[in-house]
């Protein structure tokens, strides 16, 4: 039960440490995102896209993740289609590139999320294991 309590530690840390990183980023990807915006400005379903991806970040940071992630499956599908029929360009070049940062992203929130939900799991066995125990053991 130990080595399984550590190994949970280790996944939750390697996950907390690819969330961190991936907000650092974000500060980067603003600079990428207005490049785009800019680039796209006679395109107008790709800002309302981008604005659809940016409403489920702050989902994310309203711990709403599965919704979150709901959203960017979407956005990254319309996004696909959409740079499929663009010309060779600069434009599709930016796009394709946000397109697979926005599927690194969803990737880990997707291991976020099932993180959280074995954590629950483990905690609820954890829970439920101890109060056996309590049950079962008496002062003599």
């Amino acid at each position: 039960m130990r080595t399984k309590i550590r190994q949970y530690l280790s996944r939750s840390e390697h996950l907390r440490g690819l969330v961190k990183s991936d907000l650092e980023k974000s500060a980067t990807h603003t600079d990428d995102l207005k490049s785009l915006e800019e680039l796209a400005a006679d395109h107008p379903q790709i800002p309302i896209l981008l604005a659809a991806q940016a409403k489920g970040k702050q989902m994310e940071k309203d711990m709403e993740y599965s919704k979150a992630l709901e959203r960017h499956q979407r956005c990254i599908q319309q996004l696909l289609s959409v740079a499929r029929d663009l010309p060779e360009g600069q434009l599709r070049t930016a796009l394709y590139k946000h397109i697979q940062g926005s599927l690194i992203h969803a990737e880990r929130l997707s291991d976020y999320i099932e993180l959280r939900l074995s954590s629950k799991k483990e905690n609820s066995i954890k829970r439920s294991f101890s109060e056996s125990i309590k049950d079962t053991c008496h002062v003599q």
